[in-house]
């Protein structure tokens, strides 16, 4: 699969999941009294689509180069991720005190589920790169 292709089809999936958890976390704020900020709702979406969107296609394409180094880059790539996110978490927790332990969960829901559809459009990847 193209990487431009792989771009756009991630780059959907990360707009349409960021726009049903904003929508549930609207839900669920009004039946459960939970209040966060405008901020670090948006900030949460755009920090998402677009970290997640630019290692995904790091990765696809540093794959496409040298596909042996596929292990070595994933585990590179999402170490970093993972420094990054502990620090994002840190700062607007500090920052926002009183919208923290909302915004944390809302932002761990946001990494569960950007973790998983990286892994499986990777996996796809691979397999369609696999079979070729």
């Amino acid at each position: 699969m193209n990487p431009k292709t792989q771009l756009k089809k991630y780059l959907t999936f990360a707009i349409l999941i960021s726009v049903l958890l904003y929508t549930s976390f609207e839900v669920a704020s009004q039946f459960y009294n939970i209040q966060i900020s405008l901020f670090l709702l948006v900030f949460t979406a755009v920090y998402f689509i677009s970290v997640y969107t630019a290692t995904h296609h790091l990765l696809v394409i540093k794959t496409k180069i040298r596909h042996a180094a596929f292990v070595t880059n994933f585990m590179a790539i999402t170490s970093v991720k993972m420094l990054l996110n502990i620090l994002t978490i840190v700062i607007l927790a500090f920052a926002n005190k009183s919208f923290a332990v909302a915004f944390i969960i809302y932002f761990l829901l946001y990494y569960l589920i950007f973790t998983a559809i990286d892994v499986f459009l990777l996996l796809t990847f691979l397999n369609k790169k696999q079979e070729s």
